[in-house]
């Protein structure tokens, strides 16, 4: 764990975020965990499951989120996907809130969440307009409130996350230093999520349901130190073999398969493979099949420099790895640039850059970790 301590957490005008490294082990253990939390035994944890399926895609509150309806999932003619969400806005001249509905377009990775739960809920006999009823917490702890509530409210969720903490993260997969993840926190991240994935700062700001989004520009530097952790955490996966499921449509909270166990080689029989620059392609078909690079090959290429050459494959390596690491930072900066434009002519174009550097960025991220594994394997 030694290498958090050279990504800083980022810093908010009134607290912290956690160390973005620690963010992404969490991550893994929510995806290996939510497929034992259908025991009963697990069952209390299934709204911490769905605050970080939902949450890191879509930038809530933490009293919204509790705040969601049973009934959230419209049926619709349309075939696609919809969610509604509780959002609350400040009234004019007025010190109270006022509650409005919005409709969301979801994947179905947060339907099928949902949807279990509300099973879940069945099981247990519990009948309810809210989508997190105050019966559901009570089967597993005390109530525990002053004011009566039909619904669990913050300091009971925060409870729930405490002891997810201790009986999950700890004691199940044995991580004891991590930062701790407040339910607010999230909200940030989504938003750090959508800026990385190339939404411009008006789509992030309707879909937080806000006019505008505070601090936007601080979130690129928040961006940027969360890409790097990003890099180092799949760098290390892939060294340990285990990087079979990784995160898609994002970054947070859903799974992409970028490679799988072939991506590291061990040489037997050198002289059936094709000798190529410090190392050997396996593939039968080469060059036919070749990347852009050697260097960025998961399929078929394997590191092996002789002992003549190996400061020089080095080299080899980390001018590439220096190279890669310019790219994101550029593609950080366009994305930056091209979201937080306030001109209303081009949005079109602006659009179709933001994608396309998103996809570059999300890449040369890939690039970059498949490079410096060789470093560790080394």
């Amino acid at each position: 764990m030694e290498i958090c301590d050279s990504f800083p957490s980022p810093k908010w005008k009134n607290r912290d975020l956690p160390n973005f490294y620690h963010v992404l082990l969490f991550d893994e253990i929510i995806n290996d965990f939510k497929y034992k939390v259908v025991l009963p035994k697990y069952h209390k944890y299934y709204p911490v499951i769905l605050w970080w399926t939902i949450t890191n895609i879509i930038p809530m509150r933490p009293n919204e989120f509790l705040r969601m309806k049973y009934n959230c999932l419209p049926e619709t003619n349309d075939g696609k996907i919809w969610i509604v969400i509780p959002r609350s806005k400040q009234k004019f001249d007025s010190p109270e809130q006022q509650e409005y509905f919005q409709n969301i377009l979801v994947t179905d990775d947060i339907y099928k969440a949902i949807k279990d739960f509300q099973y879940v809920l069945d099981t247990y006999n519990i009948h309810s307009d809210n989508l997190f009823p105050q019966e559901f917490y009570c089967q597993f702890f005390s109530r525990s409130i002053k004011r009566p509530s039909n619904r669990i409210i913050k300091h009971q969720f925060q409870n729930l996350l405490n002891n997810f903490y201790t009986e999950i993260v700890e004691q199940m997969y044995s991580q004891y230093s991590l930062d701790k993840i407040s339910p607010g926190d999230t909200r940030h991240f989504a938003i750090i999520n959508m800026f990385l994935q190339g939404f411009n700062v008006l789509s992030i700001a309707r879909l937080a349901g806000q006019t505008t989004i505070q601090h936007a520009s601080n979130y690129y530097s928040h961006a940027k130190l969360f890409a790097q952790s990003y890099v180092y955490r799949l760098t290390q996966t892939i060294v340990e073999k285990q990087a079979q499921n990784k995160m898609s449509g994002g970054f947070l909270g859903t799974k992409r398969k970028i490679f799988d166990n072939r991506i590291l080689y061990s040489v037997k029989n050198s002289d059936q493979y094709q000798k190529v620059d410090y190392g050997y392609c396996t593939d039968k078909n080469f060059p036919n099949n070749c990347v852009e690079d050697c260097r960025i090959c998961v399929n078929h290429y394997f590191f092996s420099p002789s002992i003549d050459e190996y400061d020089e494959a080095i080299k080899w390596l980390e001018s590439y790895s220096r190279d890669l690491e310019n790219r994101i930072n550029d593609h950080l900066e366009y994305i930056k640039e091209f979201s937080l434009s306030k001109s209303h002519e081009r949005v079109n174009y602006h659009e179709s850059l933001l994608t396309k550097h998103s996809r570059q960025l999300l890449k040369y991220m890939d690039h970059k970790a498949i490079v410096d594994a060789k470093f560790i394997e080394e």
